[in-house]
């Protein structure tokens, strides 16, 4: 019997391509077939934890471990780890299932705590999820529900307390956060007076957590936001029996300052509170921005002679000297941006000592941007140069020339 060449192509694609159910009955049938053989499969290569087990159990932290370990199976499993397609499940539902499942089997820790923030903050669409479909208000849930051993824990871990307020702040929860520093600073009040030894761990935690609520007003380009919650911030810790300066929240709102000049916004009254609560100068031994760099751009009162008068303090330059090379370049042109600004204030007001002393310090401490001027050149001539050097530089910030009111 003889078999034609069509015949013979359609029984190969037949093969390759089995045709579609002919019902609809059919269709459900094949699809629940598939479902129950992918879920019996996953759940050969990804077991999940016994829940009576980790209750019959004495020791809670073996099945919060046990519980994490089976989630960071799953998230790594292969379908997880694809591209979103049509259809795929984005990054912040993925996040807030994992939430509601860790609270249901009471199995929160600072680590799932941090990975469920990571997984939602790596959604772009985010910021376009109703308040249903947030993470911020099952994390506002918990921080109210949870028991000061969890909360202590939460503010002292610094690698997780970043993530949740970046989530908070994309959320506009950032009333929630403003409590949770207040209850913050009751902990670290009730420290103050009963754990000295504890005080210590209080004090960094509260500045980490004011820099990260700092760099998340940052983000959202609210630069009198940030400015507000640093000199809240300072001011309550300057109530405390022995202040302790708040280095980070510091260097945050000094580098918008820095990296902005006459342009941060801020108003002149703000300003000259954000000046009043600068660490001391004995105590900046891990920031490189003291509040003389500030002054040169205050909105209303620029001055020259603070900082004139740091770059004098020996103490303060060696210590800064090394710091400053342990930065990014963009910081580092901040720096000798500032620098050549104060050159060029003090010589507009007819200092022309200071101006010389600046553009020195500029040479010595940036040689490989700013080059040796000839020993006659004068201050114009030298300032003209090294920004020409500094504009040549790659990655440089805005550094034109400012006009100095007469002071």
């Amino acid at each position: 019997m003889r078999v034609s060449p069509t015949f013979l192509l359609r029984s190969i694609v037949s093969k390759l391509h089995p045709p579609s159910p002919a019902t609809a009955r059919e269709s459900q049938r094949l699809l629940r077939s598939l479902d129950g053989a992918f879920r019996k499969r996953l759940d050969e290569v990804h077991p999940a934890p016994s829940l009576d087990a980790h209750r019959e159990s004495d020791a809670p932290a073996d099945g919060n471990h046990s519980v994490n370990t089976h989630l960071d199976a799953i998230l790594q499993h292969p379908l997880l780890q694809s591209k979103n397609t049509a259809g795929a499940q984005p990054g912040s539902s993925r996040a807030v299932t994992l939430i509601d499942r860790i609270l249901r089997e009471g199995a929160l820790d600072m680590d799932s705590l941090r990975k469920a923030a990571q997984i939602y903050l790596s959604d772009a669409q985010t910021f376009k999820r109703n308040e249903r479909e947030q993470l911020a208000p099952r994390l506002a849930a918990w921080m109210a529900s949870a028991s000061d051993a969890q909360r202590t824990e939460f503010f002292t871990t610094s690698t997780t307390v970043g993530p949740v307020l970046l989530v908070m702040s994309r959320d506009g929860a950032d009333e929630t956060v403003w409590e949770w520093l207040k209850h913050l600073h009751r902990c670290k009040d009730a420290s103050f007076v009963a754990h000295q030894q504890h005080l210590r761990t209080w004090l960094d935690a509260e500045d980490e957590f004011v820099s990260c609520m700092i760099s998340n007003a940052l983000r959202k380009k609210q630069f009198t936001a940030a400015a507000q919650q640093y000199v809240a911030a300072a001011a309550h810790r300057a109530t405390l029996p022995q202040p302790a300066p708040m280095i980070a929240a510091w260097t945050r709102i000094a580098s918008l300052v820095a990296m902005k000049r006459r342009r941060h916004g801020i108003p002149s009254a703000l300003f000259s509170r954000v000046l009043a609560h600068a660490p001391p100068l004995d105590a900046m031994a891990k920031t490189y921005y003291s509040s003389g760099f500030l002054a040169l751009y205050h909105p209303d009162r620029p001055s020259v002679q603070p900082l004139y008068h740091d770059l004098h303090n020996e103490a303060f330059v060696a210590h800064w000297s090394k710091w400053k090379w342990r930065r990014t370049t963009k910081i580092q042109q901040a720096l000798l941006t500032a620098i050549l600004d104060a050159a060029d204030m003090a010589s507009s007001r007819g200092k022309t000592a200071q101006a010389r002393f600046f553009l020195d310090f500029a040479q010595t401490h940036f040689p490989d941007i700013v080059s040796r001027a000839e020993a006659v050149a004068s201050p114009a001539a030298r300032l003209d140069q090294a920004r020409e050097e500094l504009e040549s530089h790659r990655g440089s910030i805005d550094h034109g020339h400012l006009e100095w009111a007469v002071g």
